[in-house]
């Protein structure tokens, strides 16, 4: 049975901490209110093995998970089912381990008197700072299940741009390991043994065989060398000025580079326009969205955004200062600080992003295909005659292999 760690005030005020063993994080709740217990605090003890926590990776909440419960708790809602009955419902039913303990944990606090919004702030790993604000902002306005099927609407969306952003990278990437993998045979076991053959034979040796020949002495006898320079590699790109420096490259790759800015400029406009139509105040509203752009460099020019705004200056004169930035953005949202329709630019800027996203992804996935071919196709025409000019330079001699 799961044992929770409990804080909580006992009858004369003071302080009491410890431990329970309970089914759910409910009947642990009941169990110590039956004590004369009032709850402060209430978690599930982590008293998994390394092996394990390494595997939770594998029971991550992901985009999916959190659509399916919004859309769901929105029907509930709007049906007139009392919100602590609605999370209890879904609790039951969520097959996500993790995302299940939480709305358990969500559930007990809501019962207790908690807002939503505040419950689910304890469970900022799952549930994003955007996605609190909004349900926050559905509390006050009284409006929780036409927020929370909006939310459903956003996650889901987010999840297929986010995919289709991951598929059209992943192709690209599958081939060029799979080129190195088989280049990397070809000269560490075929390459030796077909130089003992011209070895034996005396035959002359072209300049393209000798350089392939150096390549493969070079890759044994210091094959060490790639392998702690991917290790170093990977361990800087994970150090913010890796990050920074790596994030930087990837805009300024041909094709690809414009997928990482439209899907930054995309993910920024919608949730910005989003938060400000729902009137979180503008400096709130950048430092939410700033959590949500993947890439550092654009978190870098929210922040710069944020900054001017909280000194008094305009959003569109601050973004049109950064190359990273497209024209049209700062245009619009210049356009949307004149006339005092912000929210109506942004969200036009998503739309128009995300369209020109998905067809930009498009395009880039029949170009890769045919250009990583031809390099393909030139690699293994490079290596055939790398092995056949000897044999032809032998049998031209009057040799014989």
């Amino acid at each position: 049975m799961p044992t929770f760690l409990y804080q909580a005030k006992t009858r004369d005020g003071s302080t009491q901490q410890g431990k329970v063993e309970a089914p759910n994080i409910s009947v642990a709740t009941e169990t110590l209110q039956n004590n004369g217990l009032v709850v402060v605090d209430l978690k599930l003890e982590q008293s998994l093995a390394f092996y394990a926590k390494n595997l939770a990776i594998l029971d991550r909440v992901g985009h999916k998970d959190i659509a399916i419960f919004s859309r769901q708790f929105a029907s509930l809602i709007a049906a007139g089912v009392p919100m602590i009955g609605a999370l209890d419902m879904l609790t039951a039913q969520i097959r996500n381990k993790r995302l299940r303990e939480a709305m358990g944990d969500i559930a007990s606090s809501v019962s207790s008197g908690t807002s939503l919004s505040a419950a689910m702030n304890e469970h900022t790993d799952i549930f994003s700072s955007f996605f609190i604000q909004l349900v926050k902002t559905g509390e006050i306005s009284g409006n929780l299940d036409k927020t929370m099927l909006f939310l459903a609407d956003h996650t889901e969306r987010s999840y297929k741009t986010y995919h289709k952003v991951k598929g059209a990278l992943t192709y690209p990437i599958f081939v060029i390991i799979l080129f190195v993998a088989i280049f990397l045979g070809m000269f560490l076991f075929i390459v030796p043994q077909f130089v003992g053959i011209l070895t034996e034979q005396g035959a002359e040796i072209p300049f393209l065989t000798k350089v392939m020949i150096t390549i493969s002495d070079l890759l044994k006898g210091y094959w060490f060398v790639p392998l702690i320079a991917l290790g170093v590699g990977l361990r800087l790109i994970f150090t913010p000025q890796g990050k920074s420096f790596w994030d930087r490259i990837q805009l300024r790759i041909p094709v690809l580079g414009r997928i990482f800015i439209y899907s930054n400029v995309f993910r920024f406009a919608e949730s910005f326009y989003i938060l400000v139509r729902g009137g979180v105040p503008l400096v709130e509203s950048l430092s939410i969205t700033e959590k949500i752009v993947s890439n550092h460099i654009y978190q870098e020019i929210i922040v710069d955004v944020k900054e001017g705004v909280m000194r008094g200056k305009a959003i569109a004169p601050i973004f049109a200062t950064h190359p990273e930035v497209p024209l049209m953005v700062s245009q619009m949202i210049d356009i949307g600080e004149r006339t005092g329709k912000l929210d109506g630019m942004v969200e036009h800027l998503a739309k128009f992003y995300e369209e020109e996203l998905s067809d930009l992804i498009d395009t880039a996935t029949s170009l890769i295909q045919p250009v990583l071919i031809v390099f393909l196709g030139l690699g293994v025409f490079l290596f055939l005659l790398g092995v056949l000019l000897p044999i032809y330079t032998t049998l031209g001699s009057g040799g014989g292999i």
